[in-house]
């Protein structure tokens, strides 16, 4: 597996050797000697705090509205902490809508842009949601007859503005589902009474804003040449808020859409919001020699973190240290030959028992795990910012059948 993959998974500066954790409980809690049982999903509130503090800044400096997207990690504790620091949830689909509606109450707004919808689910859209963005123009021809009631109605967008090389991750595509593309927009005759507003995503695990100042003029620029005033626009995700400092070229966006008139401007933070924040504690069961090289078995499984596996990207490590002289490959518990999470080298030998440590696994691990082969689940903890570790879920054989 490469080294980086799409995103370049840093251990933030807290977090930078094993001895020198600031956080209460974590340094005994991801230690070998721990009772901690594994394979371990285990959130961290106080990384999740300071993220949304620094996005919290970021809003209260530009004027934006953050919502997150719930995809990245829905767990209703985890939810519930973050609700209290943004202003609403972006969904994908009716059941995240709906849980976005439980968690928030009457205190935020959902928003819902998804590539189909199908009939049954209208009424429980028009419970749950406040924004929606409709995916094509099929879509909104078949749905803008619906009493939509006080819903704010939009379209998705495809700016057709492509800045991500790799055509897996990049959602402005050629022949892509997301999005009516600009030109279909611009040379139909469409009845946009109902429309208030717009919504594009064109970037992925990007660390510069350039590209969504760029994005905001253009689509600015088409959709000048339709008969429509936006009250409102979403900019989508794409980004990893939490790492960007420049913020500059989002407030001349901002600057921009406000002159124009648009009144709301919302952004959708998921992995760069909880990313930093989930760790996957797992045990060494075994170590034997295979060709030459080392390998050490774990209790979880590729399948725990299949993105990883899906988009062959490396995870890091806490424990590994680069150059150090015992090298092992790490390999998941199943029976999939491929079951592999790459060489990794560690200052001291790998042993029965030794503990495993992945770092900024937060988004796309929980939502996406899988019992393949009988493996089951990892347990799942918080650790809240006073260092007390609470029990969320424990998976058993009930789970499997």
């Amino acid at each position: 597996m490469p080294a980086r993959g799409r995103r370049s998974f840093k251990i933030l500066p807290c977090f930078a050797a094993m001895n020198n954790y600031k956080m209460p409980g974590m340094e005994t809690l991801l230690s070998s000697n721990s009772s901690l049982q594994t394979p371990a999903l285990i959130y961290d509130e106080q990384t999740l705090l300071q993220t949304l503090a620094h996005l919290a800044e970021a809003k209260k400096k530009l004027g934006i509205h953050i919502l997150y997207s719930i995809k990245a990690l829905s767990h209703p504790v985890i939810l519930d902490i973050i609700a209290r620091n943004v202003d609403g949830f972006s969904a994908s689909s009716l059941f995240e809508a709906m849980l976005s509606r439980k968690i928030l109450g009457n205190k935020g707004s959902v928003h819902i842009t998804t590539p189909a919808i199908a009939e049954q689910e209208i009424s429980g859209l028009l419970e749950n949601v406040d924004y929606i963005s409709f995916n094509s123009l099929s879509q909104w021809d078949r749905f803008q007859k619906v009493d939509w009631k006080e819903v704010h109605l939009g379209l998705r967008v495809n700016p057709q503005l492509s800045f991500v090389k790799d055509e897996r991750y990049d959602p402005c595509r050629t022949n892509s589902k997301l999005g009516i593309p600009m030109s279909d927009l611009l040379h139909k005759n469409l009845s946009l009474e109902k429309i208030s507003g717009i919504h594009f995503h064109t970037n992925c695990d990007a660390l510069n804003l350039n590209p969504l100042l760029e994005t905001v003029m253009h689509v600015s620029r088409e959709m000048d040449q339709l008969p429509l005033q936006l009250d409102w626009m979403n900019l989508g995700g794409g980004y990893l808020f939490d790492e960007i400092r420049d913020w500059d070229p989002l407030a001349k966006a901002v600057e921009f859409l406000t002159k124009k008139r648009c009144s709301k401007i919302f952004i959708e933070p998921g992995e760069a919001v909880v990313g930093h924040s989930g760790y996957l504690a797992s045990t060494v069961l075994d170590v034997f020699e295979s060709d030459g090289k080392k390998i050490a078995i774990i209790d979880s499984t590729i399948n725990h973190m299949p993105q990883f596996f899906e988009y062959q990207y490396k995870p890091t490590i806490l424990e590994s240290r680069p150059q150090e002289k015992f090298s092992y490959v790490i390999a998941g518990r199943t029976c999939l030959a491929g079951d592999l999470y790459g060489q990794y080298c560690f200052p001291t030998p790998l042993e029965i028992g030794s503990r495993i440590t992945f770092a900024s696994v937060g988004a796309y691990t929980l939502v996406k795990s899988n019992m393949f082969n009988g493996i089951n689940l990892p347990n799942l903890y918080l650790l809240t910012a006073t260092g007390k570790l609470v029990e969320l879920r424990k998976f058993s054989f009930q789970d499997f059948w």
